[in-house]
């Protein structure tokens, strides 16, 4: 006597961690012939590939001798998941799923505009730069130390721009310099939210150090004048004159949003091109072309001696410059008549 397959029973999955999205664990599942079918893990556990980065360097012969940093250029296709923009709030039950939004902000990267990203030297050139030409004499600190009352620089912002978050989609980022570089590669290690907070402190640091930087420059200025001439142009550079490096560029690559950008600039320039396409076919349906091309036949037939003799006097008047309704030609070199 033939029993019926006894279904396997789901085997327990661990709990969630904390923003980790869906389940982390393989689910069994038995299908109707009893065989049990594995499925792979989704969320903060899946397999599929998040991130893949190219990078190129080179290093002169040169540059090795003088300590330079070689030249790089990185391009990494990020691929964001819904898990990495939503985290699980803990709530209380009956409500164990809450999500929502997590709002991570995007990098300085992605404030970089494609023009700033174009026009910035890369780093092998102004090492070349500083290589082949004498280093230029510092300036005293008087003129390095800002005002007392002057606060830090910020960043010029476009009021009009909204703050812009991680969305899920495809990124890509692109940098030409090399510690650029080599940070990135340390930051795939982890995750977006924990990437925003080593952000914010590296830029706490770096506004520290040049909060001391000022600091130290008013100092000197109070001393300038107990300073010897030489002494007074050994002022040390501002560490990080750049918050945001306009060597790297983070990008979305929405294809919705080019397309409808390069399409709407598109329908601008051909709209001339597209009213003239219609006359032209308007004119075809209404037998226009026709009644010319039969009036030219007419004509060239009933007199085509003359009609030759006009046609080619016409067309060495518009050759030579002789016609267009007196504004050229004959009336005067600059068209305004003699």
């Amino acid at each position: 006597m033939s029993t019926s397959p006894q279904p396997s029973k789901e085997e327990p999955s661990s709990p969630t961690p904390s923003g980790s999205g869906s389940s982390t664990q393989h689910r069994v599942q038995p299908n109707m012939q009893g065989t049990i079918v594995s499925v792979p893990p989704e969320g903060a556990l899946s397999p599929r590939t998040s991130e893949r980065c190219f990078t190129y360097c080179s290093q002169s012969v040169a540059g090795r001798t003088s300590h330079h940093k070689p030249w790089c250029c990185s391009l990494c296709i990020r691929r964001v998941f819904p898990h990495e923009v939503e985290r699980r709030a803990r709530a209380p039950k009956p409500h164990p799923h809450d999500e929502h939004s997590a709002k991570i902000p995007l990098p300085p990267d992605s404030r970089t505009t494609l023009g700033a990203f174009l026009t910035s030297p890369s780093a092998a050139a102004v090492a070349a730069a500083a290589a082949a030409q004498e280093p230029p004499t510092p300036a005293p600190p008087h003129n390095h130390a800002p005002p007392a009352h002057a606060a830090a620089p910020a960043a010029p912002e476009d009021d009009d721009d909204a703050p812009q978050y991680w969305q899920p989609g495809t990124y890509i980022w692109i940098t030409r310099s090399a510690p650029e570089t080599v940070d990135h590669i340390q930051l795939m290690q982890l995750s977006l939210e924990e990437q925003e907070k080593y952000q914010a402190e590296i830029a706490r640091r770096r506004r520290d150090a040049n909060d001391k930087w000022r600091q130290e420059m008013r100092r000197r200025e109070q001393m300038v004048m107990l300073w010897p001439p030489k002494l007074a142009t050994m002022a040390p550079e501002m560490p990080f004159p750049e918050m945001i490096s306009p060597a790297s560029i983070l990008l979305p690559l929405a294809p919705w949003t080019y397309v409808d950008a390069m399409s709407a600039r598109i329908t601008k320039y051909l709209q001339p091109t597209h009213k003239l396409v219609r006359s032209l076919q308007l004119s075809f349906e209404q037998g226009h072309q026709q009644d010319l091309a039969k009036e030219l036949w007419n004509r060239g037939l009933s007199s085509p001696w003359n009609f030759a003799v006009r046609s080619g006097g016409a067309l060495v008047k518009l050759v030579r410059g002789d016609g267009g309704g007196g504004k050229d030609g004959k009336d005067g070199k600059d068209g305004k008549g003699v």
